[in-house]
């Protein structure tokens, strides 16, 4: 557990390669990063791939940008919490897919 990002804003921003082929109704959950501070689900974060998706959330208040990936190629991701704001944001290649307002922060 990392006691700072439970008072701060954060970002996670990565290079990724998708390989898949199937439709985005078949395309399973992939994992980029989680992480669980107590052994209450609603307090875990989830940073994956959802539908070919990007998705930021914690177990009920998430995220979904609005823009499938395609196979077989480099993406660049990003994945905003804005704590003061209390605002959930992702980004697919600089452009921002996605953003809500969160009603839960990270623990």
């Amino acid at each position: 557990h990392s006691p700072a990002l439970s008072i701060i804003s954060f970002t996670f921003s990565a290079w990724i390669f998708v390989m898949f082929n199937d439709s985005a109704s078949t395309f399973p959950d992939m994992t980029l990063v989680s992480h669980c501070t107590q052994t209450v689900s609603a307090w875990c974060l989830h940073i994956i791939l959802r539908r070919a998706c990007l998705h930021l959330g914690w177990w009920n208040d998430g995220i979904v940008g609005n823009t499938a990936l395609v196979g077989y190629r480099w993406y660049h991701v990003a994945f905003v919490f804005d704590l003061m704001a209390r605002q959930q944001r992702v980004y697919l290649n600089g452009v921002r897919d996605g953003a809500r307002p969160s009603w839960w922060y990270y623990m």
